[in-house]
């Protein structure tokens, strides 16, 4: 199914989507005395400092320039990775970042609350856009009017769409958001796909 319709489908039926989710949620409490996951202490059992919400770190801005953020969201993704929604000067933009094997399998076990989120998560499935795109409606639920027009100026795939009432177009940058990210997700997979079976022959 072309992903436009399968995100417009999810919209629609989201409240059983929601349901089906739920059963599948759980959570589980850390074993360690001061509630570290035990994945990410070091070989003295001190905690290893992991990314949270509120850090500043260094991540290549939409130019691909090095440049210090602030993490405004975050979610793990796939197996080794998580997505970062960032923010400085007034731009907001998101980028993958690599997890150590200590935190993405804290991720795993613990959700994204190692990362210092209140509302613990589960990964991100990398083989599901809906998680992907609620997600994303979250870490744009608040964009200003600003926000939104500048997104629809600095994209012309998407610039049809400017004029939205503020609230569509909340949406609408989530699913552009969605679909660049899940079609780029893909192709990385096929072509590690072929890399593998190039490699097995």
């Amino acid at each position: 199914m072309e992903i436009e319709a399968a995100l417009e489908g999810y919209d629609k039926h989201r409240d059983i989507f929601w349901l089906m989710k739920a059963w599948k949620t759980a959570s589980t409490v850390p074993t360690t005395f001061d509630g570290s996951p035990p994945e990410l202490l070091d070989s003295d059992g001190k905690p290893r400092r992991t990314v949270k919400i509120g850090d500043m770190i260094e991540v290549p801005d939409m130019d691909g320039k090095t440049v210090r953020a602030t993490v405004e969201e975050i979610s793990s993704w796939g197996d080794d990775k998580a997505m970062l929604a960032v923010g400085a000067n007034g731009h907001h933009w998101l980028v993958e970042m690599p997890l150590t094997a200590g935190e993405a399998q804290a991720a795993r076990r613990y959700t994204d609350a190692v990362f210092g989120k209140d509302n613990a998560s589960r990964a991100l499935r990398y083989d599901d856009p809906f998680d992907l795109y609620d997600w994303l409606l979250e870490t744009h639920a608040n964009m200003t009017q600003e926000q939104v027009d500048k997104f629809f100026e600095q994209n012309p795939t998407a610039a049809y769409y400017k004029g939205l009432p503020l609230k569509e177009a909340r949406v609408r940058v989530a699913r552009e958001y969605t679909k660049w990210t899940w079609m780029r997700s893909q192709q990385d997979k096929a072509a590690k796909a072929q890399q593998d079976g190039g490699a097995n022959k």
